[in-house]
Order: structure tokens, then sequence, then C-alpha cells
């Protein structure tokens, strides 16, 4: 099972919406697509730092030139993953997301 697939089961049991899995799952999965174009590494969760959620964000704002709203949707969905990968989800706490 993938880092997303365990997000996915995590957020289900936190009895999330489909719609809002499916912007959470969207929004790392960008995330994703744009860490490794720009380092052109392999997208390791584990190795990604405030700086790059920075650059991320900035990228957004000046090349994708997206709404401020579509951009906060977008990090706010990064800090939830963070969160359940740190065992912090709402009512279930299981490290290995």
């Amino acid at each position: 099972m993938n880092y997303l697939d365990r997000f996915e089961s995590r957020l289900k049991e936190e009895w999330k919406r489909t719609p809002t899995i499916d912007v959470y799952l969207r929004s790392v999965r960008f995330f994703e697509k744009w860490y490794t174009e720009s380092v052109n590494d392999d997208f390791e969760p584990d190795n990604i730092t405030a700086l790059d959620i920075q650059d991320w964000r900035q990228h957004m704002q000046i090349q994708d030139k997206l709404h401020p709203t579509t951009i906060n949707k977008r990090i706010s969905s990064l800090k939830v993953y963070w969160s359940c990968r740190s065992g912090f989800c709402h009512s279930r706490c299981r490290p290995e997301c």
C-alpha cells in the first residue's frame, strides 16, 4: 500500500466525505508532481521541508496564477496529510500512515 492509499484509508476512517478526500488526494498529487519536476528527484514525503512548500506556494501564485482560495485549500490539504503521517489525525492515531 503506497502513501496515498494509506492517507485515503485514514481519511475514510475519519468519516471524511468523498469530495473532501478527492481534494486532499488531488492536492498531494499536485505537490508531488511539482516537486519531482522542480527538484528532478523522486518524491519522498520524509524529505520535504517547509521551504519546499513555500516554493510551491510561490509557484502557484506566480506561475500558475491560481486564486488564493485554491492555493490555501491545497496547502491545507498538505497540512492534513502531514498531520496524518505524524499520527495526529483527529480520532485515530496510527503512525504508519
